[in-house]
């Protein structure tokens, strides 16, 4: 089956994808992901929708729940302390510690980095910071930057979502509405409630940081 007429689609995941860029962290979600993943939805709306390969992935994704561990966060901890350091010895190196200062002040980082320490780091200061990162200002596409403002979301979405109780309800729930919402696309291309479904669950897997080869067939 052929995606025909998938332009109204695509340009609808393209609205979709521009708001929810202007969209701030809201304590639970950072919605990068969900971007990428109606983004990458939009531009393979000429495939077929639930293939063998990912149907299969699918059904063995049912039964592969893993929580977030604490040494995941650990880690995770670790890649942003790592990435700070890289990003304040670049700024020192390429200006002045009054500079680096400036910059950290702007990107929230001294309350944020102090968070990591805690024994229950607030969701709302470390996503405000990571938030922060995702503006347009001058510089904050560099690498040094990126690498800090990946690491600080990543553990941020670990963190989220380690803290829900019923983690692997909403897992299988994630899944089986990916599972009904590809399912409805291969009935009806034009579907925009069905895309969108699907962008969710991909960007709740992302986040988990779990089924990477079923986000990737999808």
């Amino acid at each position: 089956m052929k995606w025909n007429g998938a332009g109204k689609v695509r340009e609808h995941l393209r609205a979709t994808a521009t708001m929810v860029l202007g969209s701030q962290w809201n304590g639970l979600r950072f919605w990068g992901p969900l971007v990428i993943c109606l983004m990458a939805l939009g531009a393979t709306l000429d495939a077929k929708a639930v293939s063998p390969q990912v149907a299969s992935r699918l059904q063995a994704a049912k039964k592969q729940f893993e929580p977030i561990r604490p040494e995941e966060l650990a880690a995770a901890r670790k890649e942003v302390r790592v990435a700070a350091d890289a990003l304040w010895s670049f700024l020192t190196e390429h200006g002045s510690e009054e500079d680096a200062r400036l910059w950290w002040e702007y990107l929230r980082l001294e309350g944020a980095l102090a968070e990591l320490d805690k024994e229950k780091p607030s969701l709302r200061q470390l996503g405000a910071s990571a938030a922060m990162f995702y503006r347009h200002e001058d510089g904050l596409h560099l690498e040094v930057f990126t690498r800090l403002r990946d690491a600080l979301t990543k553990y941020v979405n670990l963190l989220a979502l380690a803290g829900r109780p019923n983690l692997r309800q909403e897992y299988l729930r994630q899944l089986e509405s990916l599972e009904k919402a590809l399912a409805d696309l291969d009935k009806d291309p034009t579907d925009v409630g069905a895309a969108e479904r699907v962008g969710r669950a991909l960007g709740f897997l992302d986040r988990m940081g779990r089924q990477r080869r079923l986000v990737v067939a999808v």
